[in-house]
């Protein structure tokens, strides 16, 4: 079975760069919303940057993770 975007994600955020750092900042973002990270996709937390007025810098982290996710697929 395919881990999910959130998954992967929960999965990344004890490493020390920057998908480790937006790992955490995503995780973080879901339990202020009360929300399971464990469902969300890339566009659910592409959606969710939005709302939040998300800086480019975190644009391109969410990019450079995706591309990490999919490749480990």
């Amino acid at each position: 079975m395919t881990q999910s975007f959130g998954a992967w994600l929960k999965d990344q955020q004890h490493r020390n760069d920057p998908t480790g750092d937006f790992a955490q900042d995503f995780l973080s973002a879901c339990r202020v919303r009360k929300q399971d990270p464990l469902t969300k996709t890339r566009d659910d937390v592409r959606f969710q940057m939005a709302c939040m007025s998300a800086c480019s810098d975190a644009y391109e982290a969410l990019e450079a993770a995706v591309a990490e996710w999919q490749a480990s697929r």
